[in-house]
C-alpha cells in the first residue's frame, strides 16, 4: 500500500517540484470546512507497522509514537492519509446550499456549443 503511494508520488514529483498537497475538511452535517496545504512527502515504509481493523481494513501506525497515520481500504481500492488539521487551515461555512439553475447560468455566461468537443461516445 505504501510503496504504491509513493510510487505515485515519485512520479508526480518527477513531473512537478515542488509539489504541495491540498486538502478539504467537510462537515457534511454542519456545511463546514477547513482547507489547508503541505508539502507532498514520501514515506519510510520501515517506520510504519499495519494492522487489520474490525471491517479488515488495514490500518498503518507509525512505529515510535503508536499514531494512526493511514488507511487502506481493499475493498474499496481506497488509501486514506491522515493527518492532523492545523492552526493556519482556512476555516469556513456555507449558511445556505447554493442553488442555481443550470440552463439560466449557462445563458449569463454566453455559452455556445462550439465551446465543446465530444471526444468519444
Amino acid at each position: 500500500m505504501l510503496s504504491i503511494y509513493n510510487e505515485r508520488i515519485n512520479i508526480a514529483k518527477d513531473l512537478y517540484e515542488p509539489l504541495r498537497t491540498v486538502i478539504l475538511v467537510r462537515d457534511f452535517n454542519a456545511l463546514e470546512f477547513s482547507l489547508f496545504e503541505h508539502d507532498t512527502v514520501r514515506f519510510v515504509t520501515s517506520e510504519y507497522v499495519w494492522k487489520a481493523n474490525k471491517n479488515s481494513n488495514l490500518e498503518g501506525y507509525h512505529v515510535e509514537t503508536g499514531r494512526h497515520c493511514f488507511t487502506w481500504q481493499p475493498h474499496g481500492s481506497q488509501f486514506t492519509v491522515l493527518y492532523d488539521i492545523p492552526a493556519y487551515a482556512c476555516k469556513f461555512k456555507i449558511k445556505r446550499p447554493a442553488v442555481f439553475d443550470a440552463d439560466e447560468t449557462l445563458r449569463q455566461i454566453g455559452f455556445d456549443e462550439s465551446w465543446v468537443v465530444v471526444m468519444s461516445t
